[in-house]
């Protein structure tokens, strides 16, 4: 399954799908290994374990292609939701793609030759045969019609909620009065931090350029945290960033962080940044407002729509001006008690109840159309 957003996905939209009176049962074809999904226990649900999905990428594609298809016909699904952005050509029956993710055609230097031709062939032949589309926002929905000329009417946009963690450790510090500190790091200075796995696209390297930017331009004490695994960047490769920009030793690079301690190491941040290059949605926006700390976002994309005029918005690609955008969310008290006030009531726009009711709201329409 995917990482990042996908497990907070799966979570949300099916504990509370289960609890739609119009819903009768939600039939989830699951690899062998379940435990990050946190499927609802409800006598609605009936993991079918595939166990041929266990094995490499191109086994996967086969088995989802040729015998996901002839699984699905077996339980009698009325509808086939497919989540993660493509689905079984061989599925006649009434379908709804959701379309999670299309950074591999916007930055597709980002993607690997193989990978990037498997999307390039199966994404816009799934959405175009789709009855309908789930778009995560209405920015990604135009992206979509525009990219792979699909019909407006059978797009829709169907908002996700926030990470479960996340209101979760809200409430319990609310009850405890302050979050707990984070495990010790640096010099205890306040910090600016960016939660997410070490990808391109999330602009890392141009952030911490930024930093060391806005640390010779304003005297804040505040260090750069970075909290995530490693993928198509290397930690060895931001350190180098950082060293040029002559603040290694105020940038500390985390890796992986235990989901454990993530909540205090964001409620305990200055600000958040996530100057993202594109999001379809952007699930640490919502975060920081759960945890009411002021946002640095991108003015692009998902991450825009979603943090709406609750985030200081930066050009992602300018240096100068996420640089720009790091001392005002630093420095600038009043602003920074407005973002965190606005962030508060924009996140009251986003539930996984209001996901769950436009999600089976799509899927009867896929099965009227029929």
């Amino acid at each position: 399954m995917a990482g990042g957003g996908m497990p907070t996905y799966y979570e949300g939209l099916s504990k509370h799908l289960v609890r739609r009176d119009e819903v009768d049962a939600v039939i989830a074809f699951v690899p062998p290994s379940t435990d990050a999904l946190k499927l609802p226990d409800s006598p609605k649900v009936e993991p079918v374990v595939c166990h041929s999905l266990r094995g490499g990428r191109p086994g996967r594609v086969a088995y989802e292609q040729l015998g996901l298809p002839a699984l699905a016909r077996r339980h009698r699904v009325d509808v086939l939701l497919s989540t993660v952005n493509v689905k079984p050509i061989a599925w006649r029956g009434p379908s709804v793609v959701v379309l999670q993710s299309m950074q591999s055609f916007f930055l597709p230097d980002r993607v690997g030759a193989l990978r990037r031709a498997y999307l390039r062939a199966f994404v816009p032949r799934s959405l175009r045969g789709a009855d309908r589309v789930i778009a995560v926002s209405e920015a990604a929905r135009r992206d979509a019609c525009e990219l792979f000329d699909l019909d407006p009417g059978r797009v829709v946009a169907v908002h996700h909620g926030c990470s479960p963690w996340a209101l979760e450790a809200a409430e319990r510090f609310a009850r405890e009065g302050v979050p707990p500190p984070p495990p010790p790091m640096g010099a205890g200075r306040p910090y600016a931090l960016i939660v997410s796995s070490l990808y391109g696209l999330k602009n890392h390297g141009r952030l911490i350029e930024a930093f060391g930017d806005a640390s010779r331009k304003a005297a804040f004490p505040h260090d750069l945290v970075v909290a995530g695994r490693e993928a198509d960047v290397r930690i060895s490769e931001l350190a180098d960033v950082a060293r040029k920009a002559g603040v290694a030793e105020r940038v500390h690079l985390l890796g992986a962080y235990p989901q454990e301690h993530l909540a205090a190491l964001v409620a305990n941040a200055a600000a958040i940044a996530y100057p993202s290059l594109y999001e379809t949605f952007g699930h640490p926006v919502l975060e920081a407002f759960a945890l009411g700390r002021p946002l640095l976002t991108s003015n692009l994309g998902g991450a825009s729509e979603i943090a709406a005029d609750a985030a200081v918005k930066v050009d992602p690609y300018s240096v100068g001006s996420i640089s720009s955008g790091l001392i005002e969310v630093l420095t600038d008290e009043p602003r920074r008690r407005s973002l965190v006030a606005a962030g508060t009531a924009r996140l009251l726009d986003f539930s996984w109840q209001n996901c769950a009711a436009g999600t089976s709201r799509v899927l009867r329409e896929a099965c009227e159309a029929r």
